[in-house]
């Protein structure tokens, strides 16, 4: 079964090392998330974190900026 989730500051540690796997197509969405975090604050690079699951596994990391743009 799939999953959306909003990323929280303990499930960071996996979101990056899902995200590392893929790091030379991830630059934009690993320097955001550790310059800003996994949530939306007043920058407008920031934005609110999500991954989508399938049995628990992560399977995709998405976040939606604050400029409004969707970073998948």
């Amino acid at each position: 079964m799939y999953k959306v989730k909003k990323v929280s500051s303990h499930d960071i540690s996996n979101v990056k090392k899902f995200l590392n796997k893929f790091e030379q197509t991830s630059q934009f969405l690993i320097n955001n998330l550790k310059m800003y975090g996994p949530n939306l604050s007043d920058h407008p690079n920031s934005g609110n974190y999500k991954v989508l699951t399938e049995d628990n596994q992560i399977i995709s990391v998405f976040y939606l900026s604050r400029r409004g743009n969707i970073m998948i």
